[in-house]
């Protein structure tokens, strides 16, 4: 099973994919033709999809909501093109201003995000290596020596910090 710190990780990647797909994205509305969101698009959609899947796995909430807009805005591409009746010709002007809204609107979220990632950290477990603190004559790490709060041992059981540790 792959550990919660590298699923932060290749989440944390998958959030600099995204943006750049954005950034891709409406370059190439403005600078090739508005039918390239015909394959960013769906990249992008799958992108956010693929964020709202890790971002719940791992409590990443930030990363499963930007990864949520990004879908959702595919979405609204394709609704408006279907409701309105655009033609590549009269598309290209809102999806060109629409695009850069959004991707100047995420720029933001997305570093935040990336640089604001959940703690892989295991309550009752060594901040440093891991070992798991319980039933120990001192508030120290016998592995490496890091001292640690108590009080944050106590609340777990034996059973429950290994269960954590297994995840």
């Amino acid at each position: 099973m792959i550990s919660k710190r590298r699923r932060i990780s290749i989440t944390r990647l998958i959030i600099v994919i995204a943006w750049s797909v954005c950034l891709i994205a409406e370059g190439l509305i403005v600078a090739v033709d508005v039918e390239s969101v015909l394959a960013t698009g769906p990249i992008l959609f799958l992108v956010g999809f693929v964020m709202v899947v890790m971002g719940y796995w791992i409590g990443y909430r930030l990363a499963a909501g930007i990864g949520a807009a990004h879908m959702g805005v595919c979405v609204l591409f394709v609704l408006l093109v279907n409701i309105l009746n655009w033609s590549p010709s009269a598309a290209s002007f809102p999806f060109a201003w629409m695009g850069l809204l959004y991707t100047v609107a995420t720029a933001w979220p997305s570093f935040y995000a990336f640089s604001h990632p959940p703690s892989d950290h295991i309550p009752g477990t060594c901040r440093q290596c891991g070992y798991i603190l319980v039933c120990l004559p001192e508030p120290r790490c016998p592995e490496c020596g890091l001292p640690f709060d108590p009080r944050e041992v106590t609340t777990h059981t034996t059973d429950e910090l290994l269960q954590l540790a297994r995840q």
